[in-house]
């Protein structure tokens, strides 16, 4: 909370570009991740190119710190989760979510501090032309309350500005 009484969310969106480092294992990698968003002090964190597979479906047991919501789709590509710290829980009330069955995007509808909101995190694979426009339409019919969304996209607006910075770092930001 700030000084004038109201609560601040920090938002933080990272591709992580799979779930593993070269060598090591995926919880390993995981790990550095959950540790990062914690000195970021990331309230809800978005992240992409998780590539959880059917048999991956443990990954975020061990993440005790963060509540976790995410695709299901391939071990090699694409994937997408959305994760509340545990520090905001007292704050948070789920309503439902939903999955894109290619692992592109969730959706996630709660309410925080009382008001309605629709978290979006979408993995925009280069090669897929309809994800957006489908998306698009989507939350046109469903969104509710404050809608945020994060991600990827893949998507090259103005190729002068947008491919002169390669991050490879998570992005904050605060509302």
């Amino acid at each position: 909370m700030d000084m004038s009484g109201h609560h601040t969310l920090r938002f933080v969106t990272w591709n992580i570009r799979g779930k593993r480092y070269k060598k090591s294992s995926k919880t390993e990698k995981l790990g550095l991740v959950l540790k990062q968003l914690t000195t970021l002090k990331a309230s809800i964190t978005f992240l992409q190119e998780t590539h959880i597979g059917p048999k991956d479906t443990d990954l975020f047991e061990n993440a005790t710190s963060w509540k976790s919501y995410f695709t299901v789709y391939s071990t090699q590509s694409k994937g997408a989760a959305i994760l509340l710290n545990k520090n905001i829980e007292q704050h948070y009330q789920y309503v439902r979510h939903d999955e894109e069955p290619t692992g592109s995007y969730i959706v996630l509808f709660c309410k925080l501090y009382g008001q309605s909101f629709t978290l979006v995190n979408l993995y925009n694979h280069a090669n897929d032309k309809r994800v957006l426009e489908t998306l698009t339409q989507y939350l046109q019919e469903m969104a509710t309350g404050i809608l945020v969304v994060g991600g990827d996209f893949n998507t090259v607006i103005d190729p002068d500005i947008d491919r002169i910075f390669l991050l490879d770092f998570p992005q904050t930001y605060n509302i």
